[in-house]
C-alpha cells in the first residue's frame, strides 16, 4: 500500500448494453462461498494481491431502486496468480470483465461467480510485483438494509419534502454489498475514483473532494469525488437527496483552514447552524487529544443520513440515534453524541485502522473512550467517573480482541464499544495520566513528524500487538499480563479483601491464573493509600472497625472486590508449596506464581543449562497465599534454564524456555 498511481483517469459515460457472459470456469475444488461479514481467513487467490485503486462508475436508477456499474480494480501481485477473485453480493449480475493491463488491453476475461465471489481468469500468469487491471461491469438491486447502520444495504427513504433521500451503510458486510470489492480489512486501496449518475434534481455527495459534476443532457448528472488517500472499502459510500451545502470555517490546531462542509436537508439548516459551535468544539477536542484531524487535505465534512450515523471517511453520516438528532446535551453529559463518536472514528478506524475484524476494538474501544475525555474536559472528573459508571460492562464473557482471525460479524458480539473504553481507563491508571495521553497522542502518529503528513502516508494498519508495543516505549512498563488479562481472554480479574483485626490483606485473581500485579487504591476513613500487589498480595493497615473503601474512584475494571472473613480467606491458602510459570516459552519475560501454604523464607534463583547462575528473583518472607515474581531475560540468548525456588527445607525445581 501507499503507492502512488502517477494518472487517474474518469469514466463519464456508462455502459448500458452490456456483453454476454464469458465462458464459465469454476473455482478450484473446496472453495466455499464468501461468508455475508466482512474478514475472516484470507484464501491465497486474494492474500497475493495488494489493491492500489478502485474506480466505481455507478448509474443510480432510482425508479427500479437498482444500479448499473463498472469497477476498475487496480492492484499489484504479491505472489504469482492465475485466478483474480473479488467479492460482491449475490443480489448483482456481472456481465463482463475485462483486462486492463498493458499487454493484452481489452481482452474479455472469463468469470464465474461462487456465493459472494467472483474467480476472474487472468490471460496470463502474473508475476510478483505485476500490475493487475481488472474491470467488471454489474448491475441488479442491492440488499435493502432493515435496520440501518447496524443491518448493511441501501437504505431508500423520502425527505420531508418528497424528494428521495438515500444512502448506503456496510460496516459489517463490507462494500461488497454494492460493489466489486476484496472485502477484507487488511487491504486498504491508495486512492479512489467515484463518478455517480444520478437524477439531476438530486445532489450525490460522497467521500473526498469533490472534482466537478457533468450535465449529462438526459435529465441526469454525474458528479465525480475522489479520494486520494486510503480508505477501508466499508467506508466507501454516497448520499443522495435534495442537499444544501453548508461551508464551514475552521481552522485545525496546526493553523491551516481546513476544507469543511456540511450537507444537510433543506429543513434542517437552520438546526444545523444552531448546533454548530458544539460540533466545532467536538472536532477541536479531538485535535488537542489524538492529534491534527488526518484528512484536513480534503475535507471535515457531517452528511443528512437517513439512518443513525457512520464514521464514512471525510463524510461522516448523522442521523437519528435513540430518538436524539441536533443534541447539544445528550444524556446530560454536554455533547451530541453522534457527531462526537462518528468523528472520533476519523482517527481511531480511519487513520488508524484495525488490520483484522478481531482488534475492532482499536476502532470502537477508542471512540466511545473519547466520549468519557470530552466529558472530562468539559465538566471535571466526577462527571468523567459518572460517564464510565454509565457505560461500565457487568461481564466480558469473550475475548474483545481473541488471537485468532474473525469476520466483522463475530467481532462485533464481543465487548468493543465499552468494554475497550474501561479496559482504555483501567490502562491509564495503571500508567498515570501524563504518560497515557503521551500514549495516545503517539497511537494515533507514532513519528510525530506523522502529523505533518496529509497526502495519505498517515495511513496505517494496526494491530493489539503494535499499541501493546508503543505502550510499553512510552510508558516504560511491561505490558503483557495487562494485554493478556483484558482483551485476550474472557472474564474480568477478582480482587479479595480479607479484614483482620489491624490489617487487610487483597490478593488477585485473574483469568486462567494469569499473573496480574495491578496496585489497588485504598481508602481508609480519610486517608488514602496505594496498595502494591506486584507479587499478586498486597497488604495494609486497618482496624476491622474501620471504613474501607477498595479502588474509591472506579478505576480498575474487575469483578465486584469479594470481603472474606478469616475463616474463608483459609481457603484461599495453597495447601502446598509449589510452582507455575506463565506463559513459558516466552521473549524476554514471564511469570512465576509461588504458592505458600504458611509463611515462610523463599529464595528464588534461575539457573543456564549449564548450572551458570543468572541472577536472584526472590529472597525474602514471603505470607501465606500465592505470590507472583516476573522473570526477566532480556539479556539473555535463546535456550532452555531452570528456575530454583527453595522454602521451608523443600526445592522446586521449573524448566524455562526463552525463544528470541
Amino acid at each position: 500500500m501507499n503507492r502512488r498511481l502517477a494518472t487517474i483517469r474518469y469514466l463519464l459515460g456508462f455502459l448500458l448494453v452490456f456483453s454476454a457472459h464469458s465462458a464459465a470456469q469454476s473455482p478450484p475444488e473446496g472453495r466455499l462461498h464468501k461468508l455475508l461479514d466482512s474478514g475472516g481467513a484470507l484464501m491465497r487467490e486474494q492474500s497475493a494481491y495488494d489493491v492500489l485503486f478502485y474506480r466505481l462508475n455507478i448509474m443510480i436508477d432510482t425508479v427500479n431502486r437498482s444500479i448499473t456499474g463498472t469497477t476498475l480494480t487496480r492492484a499489484l501481485a504479491t505472489d504469482t496468480l492465475s485466478t483474480f477473485v473479488l467479492d460482491l453480493n449475490t443480489n448483482f449480475t456481472v456481465s463482463s470483465a475485462v483486462w486492463k493491463g498493458r499487454t493484452q488491453f481489452n481482452t474479455s476475461l472469463q468469470v464465474s461467480r461462487n456465493g459472494g465471489r467472483i474467480w476472474i481468469s487472468l490471460p496470463f500468469v502474473v508475476q510478483k510485483s505485476d500490475t493487475i487491471s481488472v474491470e467488471l461491469t454489474y448491475s441488479g438491486k442491492p440488499k435493502v438494509a432493515a435496520n440501518p447502520p447496524w443491518d448493511d444495504g441501501f437504505v431508500w427513504k423520502r425527505a420531508r419534502t418528497g424528494e428521495l433521500w438515500a444512502g448506503v451503510a456496510c460496516e459489517e458486510e463490507g462494500g461488497d454489498v454494492w460493489w466489486p470489492c476484496k472485502d477484507h480489512p487488511s487491504d486498504e486501496p491508495d486512492s479512489v475514483a467515484l463518478n455517480f449518475t444520478v437524477p439531476s434534481s438530486l445532489v450525490c455527495v460522497s467521500n473526498g473532494k469533490l472534482l466537478g459534476t457533468v450535465d449529462n443532457g438526459n435529465g441526469t448528472k454525474t458528479y465525480q469525488w475522489y479520494v486520494g488517500q486510503t480508505i477501508n472499502n466499508y467506508n466507501v459510500t454516497f448520499y443522495l437527496g435534495p442537499y444544501v451545502r453548508i461551508p464551514v470555517d475552521y481552522t485545525s490546531v496546526t493553523g491551516a483552514k481546513i476544507p469543511a462542509e456540511y450537507w444537510f436537508l433543506p429543513y434542517n439548516v437552520d438546526s444545523v447552524k444552531n448546533i454548530m459551535p458544539t460540533w466545532l468544539k467536538d472536532i477541536r477536542f479531538l485535535e488537542e487529544t489524538c492529534g491534527p484531524y488526518p484528512f484536513r487535505a480534503e475535507k471535515y465534512c457531517i452528511v443528512d443520513a437517513p439512518y443513525a450515523g457512520m464514521e464514512h471517511q471525510t463524510s461522516v453520516a448523522y442521523g437519528v440515534y435513540g430518538g436524539s438528532h441536533f443534541n447539544a446535551n445528550w444524556a446530560g453529559y454536554g455533547f451530541d453524541y453522534i457527531h462526537l463518536h462518528e468523528m472520533a472514528h476519523e482517527w481511531w478506524g480511519n487513520l488508524v485502522t484495525a488490520k483484522d475484524w478481531s482488534d475492532l476494538w482499536i476502532h470502537e474501544g477508542f471512540a466511545t473512550y473519547m466520549e468519557a475525555l470530552f466529558v472530562e474536559r468539559q465538566s471535571g472528573f466526577a462527571r468523567y467517573k459518572s460517564y464510565m459508571a454509565r457505560m461500565r460492562p457487568q461481564s466480558i464473557t469473550r475475548p474483545i480482541a481473541p488471537n485468532q482471525s474473525v469476520t466483522a460479524g463475530t467481532a462485533y458480539l464481543s465487548n468493543v464499544y465499552n468494554g475497550g473504553a474501561w479496559v482504555l481507563h483501567t490502562l491509564r491508571s495503571y500508567v498515570g495520566d501524563s504518560t497515557f495521553f503521551r500514549l495516545l497522542r503517539r497511537w494515533a502518529y507514532p513519528d510525530p513528524a506523522m502529523e505533518s503528513v496529509t497526502n495519505g502516508r498517515q495511513c496505517r494498519l494496526a494491530t493489539v500487538e503494535e499499541f501493546r508495543q508503543i505502550a510499553e516505549q512510552v510508558s516504560g512498563k511491561t505490558l503483557d499480563w495487562f494485554f493478556t488479562v483484558y482483551l485476550r481472554q474472557a472474564g474480568l480479574p477478582q480482587l479479595t479483601v480479607e479484614r483482620r483485626s489491624t490489617f487487610a490483606i487483597l490478593r488477585w485473581f485473574a483469568p486462567n491464573n494469569v499473573a496480574f500485579p495491578m496496585p489497588v487504591e485504598v481508602q481508609v476513613g480519610k486517608s488514602r493509600y496505594t496498595v502494591d500487589m506486584s507479587s499478586g498480595t498486597g497488604t495494609f493497615s486497618a482496624h476491622i472497625s474501620d471504613t474501607v473503601s477498595i479502588d474509591p474512584d472506579a478505576r480498575i475494571f474487575m469483578t465486584t472486590p469479594k470481603i472474606v472473613s478469616v475463616e474463608a480467606a483459609d481457603d484461599l491458602i495453597p495447601g502446598d508449596f509449589a510452582l507455575s510459570v506463565y506463559p513459558n516459552p516466552f521473549n524476554p519475560t514471564t511469570t512465576l506464581r509461588i504458592d505458600v501454604p504458611k509463611r515462610m523464607q523463599v529464595r528464588g534463583e534461575i539457573f543456564s543449562v549449564s548450572g551458570e547462575t543468572i541472577g536472584e528473583i526472590v529472597n525474602s518472607w514471603l505470607e501465606a497465599g500465592t505470590h507472583s515474581v516476573t522473570i526477566d531475560l532480556g539479556n539473555q540468548s535463546s535456550g532452555v534454564y531452570f528456575v530454583v525456588v527453595r522454602g521451608d527445607e523443600r526445592v522446586l525445581t521449573k524448566k524455562l524456555v526463552l525463544l528470541r
